[in-house]
């Protein structure tokens, strides 16, 4: 039984994120899990996820801030009419992070109309976790009183909560991938959210390092991801956390490759 709520899953760009997050994905629905993969407000990779029966929680910027705004005054029709407004979307322009207040508090509410759905969020970049984590602590520390400070607790409630969020983060196989890792999971932890899980992608290690007569290149790459496992084995422990490489060109190939894998990371 997966008792977290939200997966955020997080890392540099061109780590494997979106591949990642459709086979957390599709791993969970094969267990009888209720899950939504979610791209926040990009646009998700539609054709993919038909292809691989996953359903997708598209969210739009404006679409959140209706039906944010429909709650608030009880009205879905004057909510929307509230975002035409000019002034409003000047307003909602000059403070920044608004959008990601809104949008990760959309999230929250499905989350709590629902208690047996579990959302994976594939985040576009570190830069972005981080920004949607920090929206919410700044938010806390300007605004006192008003209609945000209940949502500004409700999300902190649930985002902050090792029970609810697991956030995982993805690094290629080379220490200077790895080095980012840990200090985006150290700028997370500072910011009280629980410890994020490092978890290795693309590996050839562990399914090649025993093999002789590679190509040299590999034999390169193996030599590099050695030096990433014996760095992490002296300072950190054994690094038990990795999703191998896998040797196929379509994306939905590949995602239904390392989907086993997620059962070891869950």
């Amino acid at each position: 039984m997966v008792n977290k709520r939200i997966f955020i899953i997080t890392g540099k760009g061109g780590v494997g994120k979106t591949i990642f997050s459709l086979a957390l994905t599709k791993y969970l629905r094969s267990k009888g899990q209720k899950v939504l993969y979610n791209h926040f407000d990009q646009d998700p990779p539609s054709s993919l996820c038909d292809s691989l029966d996953i359903p997708v929680l598209k969210l739009e910027e404006e679409e959140s801030l209706k039906v944010y705004l429909g709650k608030k005054l009880h009205s879905k029709n004057l909510g929307s009419w509230v975002i035409k407004v000019p002034f409003f979307h000047s307003l909602f322009n000059i403070i920044p992070g608004l959008n990601n207040l809104v949008i990760l508090g959309h999230l929250i509410d499905k989350l709590r109309d629902d208690p047996e759905l579990i959302i994976v969020l594939d985040s576009p970049s570190s830069g972005h976790v981080l920004t949607l984590f920090e929206t919410t602590r700044n938010f806390k520390k300007i605004f006192k009183t008003g209609p945000l400070v209940e949502d500004i607790y409700k999300i902190n409630k649930m985002t902050k909560d090792p029970e609810i969020l697991k956030t995982i983060i993805l690094f290629l196989p080379t220490l200077m991938a790895l080095n980012e890792g840990l200090e985006l999971e150290k700028k997370i932890i500072s910011l009280d959210y629980p410890p994020p899980q490092l978890v290795m992608n693309n590996s050839f290690y562990y399914r090649l390092g025993e093999h002789k007569g590679l190509p040299e290149f590999l034999q390169h790459k193996i030599k590099l991801e050695e030096q990433v496992i014996n760095w992490y084995k002296k300072n950190l422990g054994n690094l038990e956390n990795s999703i191998p490489h896998v040797f196929e060109e379509k994306a939905k190939d590949i995602v239904e490759k390392i989907t086993p894998y997620m059962e070891a990371l869950l």
